[in-house]
């Protein structure tokens, strides 16, 4: 039975995935955990308290591992509910900070029921809960500077004894766009991104990330960095990159990869030359047009994919060989990284990078072919 293109893996060195496609805010993978960040309430809500006359009653249920709870404020007064003081959560978040209350929520009743929340004060945001729906999450942000304390308070209003709405996975964040993906604790800049070797650490803190909490590179000042040198990568390997384009960093010049420029010639570089669409390529010595009138830049996401094996270079695109050059590898002892030269010159990626994987082996059309019919629909290409 045929299951499909499979991914290569042999001599897989090192290489992270973002889980575009499927990861979000809401949703982290094995490999991408979300956006940095810190739960600074109870993650359970049993660890919740209630005021006199709301309700929080376990169900033994459980969603995504976490157990779930039927909650509702008291009856005819919506203000009274499930709650928490959080120490020092003002701050925490700093005077011109922010803090988002997030959870998950489900309505199993015939009707549709509010849901309130309080954040150090009332303020009017309702979410609506729709009538037979399934698990969703919902959240509210507030400036700091609008709380007068550091109780946050989650608010079911069903208006009714028997009726609830059954709620898991409380989380309370500071200074983030949107609620990140659940956690129990803190979640830092070296777990976030998971090697897929899970051989090494790898820091996203030089990383912004977009509205859908993916990481992102601005052409500013973004990177990540390999665990590898030009040098010690060797005399044979293959490096993939699944990437898109959205404009030109401050200096013309975006990198995909970089090195250290020790020398002359010595520059490790792939990526979009200066004003015209080649791209560019130097291991030891530079090939400026090595692919020439090429859609890499245009807009939309593509693989690129350069093997070296003993002096001869060779760069794909898109799972199809594109031209092949002699070079004679850089020494260069700087860490191999993505989305920047490494010695800082101001040539910096715009767009995204969401698949890297490093080998320390040449792979063969074949396999490189397969590792792209593997990905291309997912990224649309």
């Amino acid at each position: 039975m045929y299951t499909g293109p499979n991914i290569i893996n042999d001599g897989l060195v090192f290489g992270y995935d973002t889980a575009y496609g499927v990861a979000d805010n809401d949703t982290a993978t094995r490999f991408y955990q979300g956006k940095p960040t810190t739960n600074l309430a109870p993650s359970s809500l049993a660890d919740w308290d209630i005021e006199s006359g709301a309700v929080k009653t376990a169900t033994g249920n459980y969603y995504n591992g976490q157990p779930t709870y039927n909650c509702r404020a008291k009856v005819g007064q919506s203000w009274v509910g499930i709650y928490k003081t959080i120490s020092n959560l003002r701050t925490t978040a700093g005077s011109s900070g922010t803090v988002t209350l997030s959870c998950f929520v489900k309505n199993t009743n015939s009707s549709s029921y509010p849901l309130y929340a309080h954040i150090g004060h009332d303020f009017s945001s309702t979410k609506t809960i729709a009538a037979n729906s399934d698990w969703q999450r919902v959240q509210w942000t507030v400036n700091q500077s609008s709380m007068s304390n550091d109780y946050v308070e989650l608010r079911p209003y069903t208006n009714s004894t028997n009726v609830y709405l059954e709620m898991t996975m409380p989380q309370v964040e500071v200074n983030i766009s949107t609620a990140t993906p659940w956690l129990n604790g803190s979640r830092s800049s070296t777990a976030s991104l998971i090697d897929l070797k899970k051989t090494t650490d790898i820091d996203v803190g030089n990383v912004s990330f977009g509205s859908t909490g993916q990481p992102e590179f601005d052409g500013t000042d973004d990177y990540i960095l390999t665990p590898f040198t030009r040098g010690t990568l060797g005399d044979r390997l293959t490096i993939i990159a699944y990437y898109k384009y959205t404009g030109n960093s401050t200096r013309g010049y975006t990198p995909i990869f970089g090195g250290l420029e020790s020398g002359t010639g010595t520059e490790f570089f792939i990526g979009k030359n200066s004003g015209n669409t080649s791209i560019g390529v130097q291991d030891g010595n530079y090939i400026g047009g090595f692919v020439t009138g090429s859609n890499a830049w245009d807009g939309n996401y593509h693989q690129i994919v350069y093997t070296y094996d003993n002096g001869t270079g060779k760069i794909y695109l898109d799972g199809v060989l594109k031209n092949s050059g002699s070079f004679t590898k850089c020494n260069s002892a700087e860490q191999i990284t993505v989305g920047r030269e490494a010695e800082g010159s101001g040539y910096w990626f715009l767009g995204d990078i969401p698949r890297v994987c490093v080998f320390d082996r040449v792979l063969t059309v074949d396999e490189i072919l397969k590792n792209f019919n593997a990905n291309k629909n997912r990224f649309n290409i």
